[in-house]
């Protein structure tokens, strides 16, 4: 009986942590989604060509915006390819994105 009610604390503390896991990503990207707007407004102002990067991974490109789904670096921003995004029309000169699919 003790090993069956031990396994079960051990079911809950396992679906608990994967719930925490699950929350702290969440909160990255809501965290990565207010900082895009200014970091984008940043690099568009410092820079004459405007040059997009979709997909950036470990490939950090200088005088890129570079953009991913995975922040794992300072300089990328949150982007996520499959939905809209939050440009105009006409904002870049060039945009490159390699080995996504």
């Amino acid at each position: 009986m003790k090993l069956v009610a031990q396994m079960k604390r051990s079911q809950f503390i396992v679906g608990l942590v994967r719930s925490m896991r699950g929350l702290v990503s969440d909160v990255r990207v809501v965290v990565w989604l207010v900082k895009r707007k200014s970091k984008i407004a940043d690099h568009l102002k410092g820079h004459p060509v405007k040059k997009l990067q979709l997909g950036t991974s470990n490939n950090v490109l200088d005088g890129w915006l570079n953009t991913d789904v995975f922040v794992n670096r300072d300089p990328i921003v949150y982007l996520d390819a499959i939905q809209r995004f939050p440009f105009k029309y006409d904002t870049f000169d060039y945009i490159i994105s390699e080995h996504m699919i």
